[in-house]
C-alpha cells in the first residue's frame, strides 16, 4: 500500500483484502517493464482514499460482530 493510506488492521486482515482486490484487479500492466500503465478502480480507492480504508475496515469489523451477536457465533 502507498504511505498515503494506512491499513490498520492485522497482517491477516490485510492479506485478505489484497487477495480479494487480486481476484477482482483489472490494473493495466506493461509487457515490458512490468509496472501499471493504468490503476483498476480497486488500487486507485486503497492507496489514495484514507475513509474508504477506514470504512471498510469497519465494515469488516461490524459483519464479524454482527454474526456474534444476532447468530451466537464464537468470536473470531
Amino acid at each position: 500500500m502507498s504511505p498515503s493510506t494506512v491499513f490498520h488492521g492485522t497482517k491477516a486482515e490485510q492479506t485478505e483484502l489484497l487477495t480479494a482486490l487480486g481476484r477482482n484487479c483489472e490494473c493495466t500492466i506493461d509487457a515490458e517493464t512490468g509496472g501499471t500503465t493504468k490503476r483498476c478502480p480497486g488500487h486507485t480507492a486503497l492507496v489514495s482514499d484514507q475513509s474508504f480504508v477506514d470504512h471498510l475496515e469497519f465494515a469488516r469489523w461490524l459483519r464479524v460482530q454482527l454474526n456474534v451477536e444476532e447468530f451466537l457465533e464464537d468470536s473470531p
